[in-house]
């Protein structure tokens, strides 16, 4: 009988003290050595193992002395080739009592199991010497790769509260969040924490080795050795620095390992470095059930084998929201699939106002800015992804996959997406639709992306492929894409590639094409319906027929093109000067025009903008911001108030002369002759604001107003 392969698994036991109480004491084998030696199943490594026989009797046994006697608060120990096995122990290795029973927890088409085994012991006892005995009946070798013993954790107290939901237990230092670990599973989901203040984790013992343990622990799918947190955990809006976990053949890895039921909100992670297997995150590993809001991450999440890493989640499932949450973490997934600049896996469960920023890359299919993978019935709304992304396959800027039943609404992504070489890659989503039948709704509306692509086959501005084959029901409506597209075959503005009864309305694509066969302007081949959509005929190189229509670049620019869109309402557009753009939007990037737009703090002197795209009410805009750095001084009997504009180089001047008259003017800062020089309300340069604007300063009900009404004629910069 071949010996089995080597498993590493590392999850403390919820119960037990850190210290590894058996670590280099002495073992005393009592069956035959047939491989390794009987130490090595106390020498903290798990690539060493203990065989013993294969023949009758089938079994591994021995003693270990802990030299003294302790309270035992838990075991963590990897069998191999193992069916069942038994713990006892001894005060004076004379009297021993069976403390542990394993007979039932091999699956029923197997004859072995290798799992890592936590067991916490409920009632802490006493014992000095422990026996072991492992059996299979299958005439196999029986093996031990590690036994690890721990003492009853210390109890860590609270800095306050008493853990309700009114007085949840305050949380103050890095040993304080780490005895969460003492409250996992549903007889602890009655348990509320409260972080109140910042917490380094750069720090010893939690930065060495393979780092942070995480909270909860994945033993496997629906195990029931899963452990979760199902507890409540407010941040108080403070951070969590320098977690850092390097457990690259565990699964379940994150601050939270494993929850279940949980409710985590108003928290921040700040430069991550995590790698783990299987379901990695920065915040959660694997998340059912559970409530994510106003979480963020900073920093970089790696799933090394497994897969499905995310820079927040790597696996979240069973009617989870996460909401007003974001990452900026890099993600990588090197040999595996399901890498999301987010959410590597998402399942029956909706992110809402959330948004990614990091690089994503997967060395295989399901990768994307945001989510690598949403199926069965999940919501994303009003959700972005600006990072870059590579990947081999269903490669999106926001969701690589998106089917069963799930769909996006008014969200976007800007990253570039590289799917060089492999099929379904889109700036938004790389596969979409429906895949288990009748009744099942997959929908993209309000949506857009920006980003070039690049990709094989299926390549879409927006989506590389769509496809219906079950009798549900795929519909994309009110979309846009203005990003260049590359690849060989089924390569288009909007849609690489459509399948029967997929429904395509009111949307439209601007980017340059470029492919060899079923190239589209729109779509490069669809065989469902396609309404009321259009594409840049100039930019995208095209001139197809019957997969939406072609208008040169000024028409796409008139409302009076577009015909049966709905404007104002779903649509904006800026006659002669942008494409259509959603009512959604801000107005950060719309064509030509930049505009910040920084809420307001509550500072004495604001910006106010108006802008005007056409010639009716319905066409301004406005926006507020604040001005930076203002400063009053006294300048020849005059007070002067100087606030310093968004660029760098510029302020304004407000200034009261001693008589009570206002002057108002712009100074731009000459480098050469390092001071400022006095111009007029049309600044120089870099700095211009298009001609005709009107510039007023005002007292306003909240101080000093600055306002600015400009009517677009070109670039206008704040």
């Amino acid at each position: 009988m071949a010996l089995a392969a080597l498993l590493l698994t590392l999850t403390l036991p919820a119960a037990a003290d850190e210290v590894n109480l058996a670590l280099g004491k002495t073992v005393t084998p009592l069956t035959n050595i047939q491989l390794g030696a009987a130490a090595n199943v106390v020498d903290g490594d798990y690539e060493t193992v203990w065989y013993s026989y294969q023949g009758q009797p089938n079994q591994i046994s021995f003693t270990l002395d802990l030299e003294s006697v302790v309270e035992l608060g838990g075991f963590r120990l990897q069998p191999s080739q193992t069916e069942g096995y038994f713990i006892e122990s001894s005060i004076d290795g004379i009297t021993w009592e069976l403390r542990y029973t394993e007979t039932d927890w091999v699956p029923s088409d197997e004859w072995r199991d290798e799992r890592l085994r936590n067991i916490v012991i409920s009632e802490p006892y006493q014992a000095r010497y422990l026996r072991y005995t492992g059996t299979n009946e299958h005439n196999a070798y029986v093996g031990v790769l590690e036994f690890e013993v721990y003492g009853v954790a210390e109890e860590i107290a609270f800095e306050g509260g008493d853990g309700s939901v009114d007085d949840p237990w305050q949380i103050s230092t890095a040993a304080q969040l780490n005895s969460l670990r003492n409250y996992l599973g549903a007889e602890h989901a009655d348990k509320h924490f409260v972080l109140i203040n910042d917490i380094d984790l750069d720090v010893a013992p939690y930065n060495e080795g393979s780092g942070w343990d995480p909270i909860g622990s994945y033993a496997g799918w629906e195990d029931p050795a899963n452990e979760y947190f199902s507890g409540s955990f407010d941040g108080g809006a403070y951070t969590i620095s320098g977690l850092f976990i390097n457990r690259p053949a565990t699964d379940g890895i994150g601050l939270f390992g494993c929850t279940d039921g949980a409710v985590i909100e108003d928290l921040q992670l700040a430069n991550v470095n995590i790698t783990g297997d299987l379901y990695v995150g920065g915040l959660v590993g694997f998340a059912q059930d559970t409530t994510i809001a106003n979480a963020g991450t900073t920093g970089s999440v790696t799933a090394s084998g497994g897969g499905r890493g995310g820079g927040l989640a790597g696996m979240v499932i069973a009617s989870s929201t996460i909401s007003g949450s974001s990452s900026s973490c890099t993600v990588n997934v090197p040999g595996s699939t399901n890498a999301g600049g987010l959410v590597g896996q998402l399942e029956e469960s909706t992110i809402e106002d959330s948004f990614a920023t990091g690089a994503v890359t997967g060395a295989q299919d399901l990768v994307a800015g945001l989510v690598g993978e949403a199926r069965e019935d999940c919501s994303i709304i009003r959700c972005y992804a600006t990072g870059n992304v590579a990947g081999d396959g269903d490669v999106g800027g926001l969701v690589g996959d998106l089917s069963h039943g799930s769909s996006i609404t008014d969200s976007y992504a800007t990253g570039t997406v590289d799917g060089t070489g492999s099929w379904r890659v889109g700036s938004l989503v790389g596969r979409a639709g429906s895949s288990t039948g009748v009744g099942e709704v997959s929908a993209i509306r309000g949506s857009f992306a920006t980003g070039a692509v690049t990709g094989l086959n299926d390549v879409g501005g927006l989506v590389g492929r769509v496809e219906n084959n079950m009798g549900g029901e795929v519909t994309i409506s009110d979309c846009y894409a203005t990003g260049n597209v590359t690849g060989t075959g089924y390569v288009a503005g909007l849609i690489g590639e459509s399948s029967a009864d997929v429904t395509i309305a009111n949307s439209y694509a601007a980017g340059a094409i470029t492919g060899s066969t079923n190239v589209g302007g729109l779509a490069g081949s669809s065989l469902g319906s396609i309404t009321s959509c259009y594409y840049d005929a100039t930019t995208s190189g095209q001139a197809d027929t019957g997969k939406g229509e072609g208008l040169p670049t000024a028409e796409m620019k008139q409302q009076a093109s577009f015909v049966d869109w709905t404007f104002p309402g779903v649509w904006k557009i800026a006659e002669t000067f942008t494409y259509p753009y959603l009512s959604w939007q801000s107005l950060d990037t719309i064509g030509g025009i930049e505009v910040a737009i920084i809420p307001d703090d509550g500072s004495d002197v604001r910006g106010g903008h108006i802008l005007t795209y056409g010639p009716t009410e319905d066409d301004k805009t406005t926006v507020q911001s604040k001005i930076p750095a203002p400063t009053t001084e006294e300048a020849e009997g005059e007070q002067q108030v100087v606030t310093r504009a968004a660029l760098g180089g510029a302020r304004a001047v407000v200034a009261t002369e001693a008589n009570g008259e206002s002057r108002t003017w712009y100074e731009v800062y000459d480098d050469e002759n390092e001071q400022w020089q006095q111009g007029s309300a049309t600044l120089p340069g870099e700095s211009t604001f298009a001609a005709g604007s009107l510039i007023v300063i005002e007292e306003g009900a909240d101080g000093l107003q600055m306002r600015i009404e400009t009517t677009v004629t070109d670039e206008l910069r704040f």
